[in-house]
């Protein structure tokens, strides 16, 4: 979970050559949401055997809390981790179901084993095992944002110390059933991109046709109707 925080490619990787400055801006971006939308996030947390479970609904970044995502983090005990304070060293497993988790990580994530398994069918075989030749056509590791969000608000809310660890005790079948497909996540997405899409452009029409209102100039008077005008002007 540590390394993820600080270099999802690997520490050998040197293709994040300015991580310093993603990570800062990522950062930002974070404490953005958390500030407007904080309320919102929702996080439960369980056990399975000595895996520990977080279970988030976060905002998204375009849309607030119109658009939940669903983001599970799955920390598995590697080497002597299980003695451990804390979570740090545990080995990361993940799901989302935002867009850009799905259409470019999830093949890259899924080939290094790193999928939960559980949720596969929640992601599809399609972008499970496809490349992303559009979004990521490197196959870059990369920063995911949503997985990314969930992992700082566990670092900076201190959760990654076990004694602070509240296990609720709920079944995968119960979170299963929480969870939206990623098909499914995406209709939504398209949805309120589709309504705010409209509703920016009916306030730029109704602002045009204000905007042209106040500039149109009244009409000039007939020829006749001036000079009469102009005559009954002088006789007074």
């Amino acid at each position: 979970m540590k390394q993820f925080l600080q270099n999802p490619s690997g520490k050998s990787s040197a293709y994040f050559a300015r991580r310093d400055l993603i990570i800062e801006n990522l950062e930002n971006r974070y404490y953005k949401i958390l500030k407007e939308y904080g309320t919102y996030i929702k996080l439960h947390t369980f056990k399975d055997g000595s895996d520990f479970y977080f279970f988030f609904k976060f905002p998204s970044e375009k849309f607030g809390d119109k658009v939940m995502y669903d983001v599970i983090i799955q920390l598995i005990p590697i080497g002597n981790a299980q003695s451990d304070f804390t979570l740090s060293n545990y080995a990361l497993k993940v799901f989302s179901n935002s867009p850009n988790f799905l259409f470019t990580y999830a093949y890259i994530y899924n080939q290094d084993g790193i999928v939960i398994n559980w949720l596969k069918d929640k992601v599809g075989k399609m972008a499970l095992n496809n490349p992303p030749t559009i979004k990521n056509p490197s196959e870059s590791y990369g920063f995911e944002k949503s997985v990314y969000f969930c992992l700082l608000y566990i670092r900076e809310h201190r959760l990654i110390h076990k004694s602070s660890f509240k296990d609720e005790k709920l079944s995968k079948k119960k979170v299963l059933d929480n969870i939206s497909s990623c098909e499914n996540k995406i209709k939504e997405y398209n949805k309120e991109k589709g309504r705010v899409s409209a509703e920016k452009k009916k306030k730029k029409m109704t602002s045009k046709k204000v905007s042209t209102n106040k500039k149109k100039p009244s009409k000039p008077l007939p020829t006749k109707q001036r000079l009469t005008k102009k005559y009954n002007s002088k006789k007074k």
